[in-house]
């Protein structure tokens, strides 16, 4: 699984139904994320009573810190999976993975890096692969 979301960044191709299963799989871990941060916070009012007017003494136990570090660390680890699956994705039908993964990376704000994706999960193994570039031929 962990060569799966991270490995073979430069050549690594993925079918449909895979690269489908994985996209879930980062899409439930990032809900997971932030349930787990919401847990967190509750812990943290059942601790301190009610939640704090001033945040020193949370700040002085470096509680915050921890959790923003912990929350960017596990996003970016959550992102760079996504991104690996759609590039290997864009490879495996014929695509330029460099192209669909910047612009993956350029429109994930607005929702329509998402959309990439989407799209990606419909098209065919090699549709857009070309015989001269030696890539798998989609013959009838």
């Amino acid at each position: 699984m962990l060569r799966f979301l991270w490995g073979d960044w430069s050549d690594g191709r993925v079918k449909r139904k895979p690269y489908v299963m994985g996209f879930a799989f980062t899409i439930l871990a990032i809900f997971a994320v932030v349930l787990l941060m919401g847990f967190a916070a509750g812990g943290l009012q059942s601790i301190y009573g009610d939640w704090p007017d001033d945040f020193s003494d949370i700040e002085r136990k470096g509680i915050g810190l921890a959790a923003f570090l912990g929350f960017l660390g596990s996003m970016l680890l959550i992102g760079l999976a996504q991104l690996n699956l759609v590039v290997k994705r864009a490879r495996d039908t014929g695509t330029s993975g460099l192209i669909v993964g910047f612009l993956f990376i350029l429109f994930l704000a607005t929702g329509v890096g998402f959309l990439i994706a989407l799209v990606l999960a419909f098209i065919p193994t090699g549709q857009f692969a070309s015989t001269a570039t030696g890539g798998p031929t989609h013959e009838p």
